[in-house]
């Protein structure tokens, strides 16, 4: 296993201080770090999906193999484009149309990770 650097963040989850939890969190992720969350059920860890090193680093910390599969969440159709190989008919309709709802689409990745 290799040797990654923790650089962890304690912060606090108060509502009058989200702009500054969302500002640093974005901040960890354009480092290529990890940013651990809360989610309904457990904790999700996060890392920049476009950053190969830093997804790299997640498989090492998850103990899986090069090319698991990972979720990726992302905020645009554009977005989407730069991580899927290809975006079936039906995949484009339903990001245009349905975007703002919640949308899962599992789609092969472009990125060899």
């Amino acid at each position: 296993m290799t040797n990654i650097p923790t650089n962890i963040v304690r912060v606090p989850l108060l509502l009058d201080e989200r702009e500054e939890i969302i500002t640093r969190a974005a901040g960890i992720l354009r480092r290529g770090g990890q940013v651990v969350f809360p989610t309904e059920h457990s904790y999700a860890i996060a890392v920049d999906a476009f950053n190969v090193e830093a997804v790299a680093e997640l498989n090492v910390l998850r103990g899986a193999s090069t090319g698991t599969a990972l979720s990726a969440m992302v905020g645009s159709p554009r977005n989407l484009s730069g991580i899927a190989r290809e975006i079936p008919p039906v995949g484009a309709l339903l990001s245009a149309d349905r975007w703002t709802d919640r949308l899962t689409l599992v789609l092969p990745t472009s990125l060899v990770l």
